[in-house]
């Protein structure tokens, strides 16, 4: 069982300042971080290195002090470390990356679905406007605004995705670029849908429109993180 910044436990001997605790149901060495702490004190985990990390006393009736690394793990010191210790040490580094980019991959994708939507609504609102392919005499206004914010913000979050990878695998890139949405090909990429949704709005085909929106917006996308990668290159 690892041990973390910010791990309870209690004494089970006297830390003079070395001595046991136990954490989670484990007797495991430690030391105090100079004073004298009594068995049968409750205590937290604050710095150090396995197999003696370092304790603090809480105070009875007080809450337990949170740290700046709280939740971090304790490892051991490098010259203590086998293979299996830096196998175990590399998978847990690569688990907290993909955490952090599970993360920041939920958060892009609903303010990119945000910004597709009021794309959608603006697209909708001004071909109403302009009466583009006479849309005021074929269809109801709450229906070109519905279908428009869903197609848009649909595409908005595919295009995240989408110019996440492309940048990523696609384009010659860092060698370690895991994920790199691109808001200029994502723009793009929404102008492309507009375009495909208004092509085909006429014939009032949802599925039709929506494959030229989709197609439109990908191409668009991929080709704007192209030049973007070129003028990048030349510059």
């Amino acid at each position: 069982m690892n041990i973390h910044i910010g791990d309870i436990g209690r004494t089970v001997t006297a830390l003079r300042p070395s001595g046991s605790v136990e954490i989670g149901g484990v007797r495991r060495s430690a030391r105090s971080e100079g004073t004298y702490i009594d068995a049968g004190r409750d205590v937290i985990v604050v710095r150090g290195e396995i197999p003696s990390f370092v304790v603090r006393e809480i105070e009875p009736g007080m809450p337990p002090p949170r740290f700046p690394n709280h939740g971090e793990v304790i490892e051991k010191s490098e010259h203590q470390r086998n293979n299996a210790d830096v196998a175990e040490a590399a998978r847990e580094e690569q688990r907290v990356a993909w955490k952090q980019l599970k993360r920041r991959m939920k958060i892009g994708a609903a303010v990119a679905g945000a910004f597709g939507l009021l794309v959608g609504l603006a697209n909708a609102a001004l071909g109403w406007h302009y009466n583009g392919a006479s849309v005021n005499e074929t269809v109801q206004l709450p229906f070109l605004m519905g279908g428009s914010a869903a197609i848009g913000t649909a595409n908005a979050i595919v295009l995240y995705f989408f110019t996440g990878w492309f940048v990523a695998n696609i384009l010659p890139a860092e060698a370690d670029a895991v994920f790199e949405p691109s808001f200029l090909a994502i723009l793009a990429g929404l102008v492309g849908a507009a375009l495909g949704f208004w092509m085909n709005f006429a014939s009032g085909d949802m599925s039709t429109i929506a494959l030229w929106s989709a197609g439109l917006s990908l191409a668009f996308a991929a080709l704007t993180a192209g030049l973007a990668w070129v003028v990048s290159v030349l510059t």
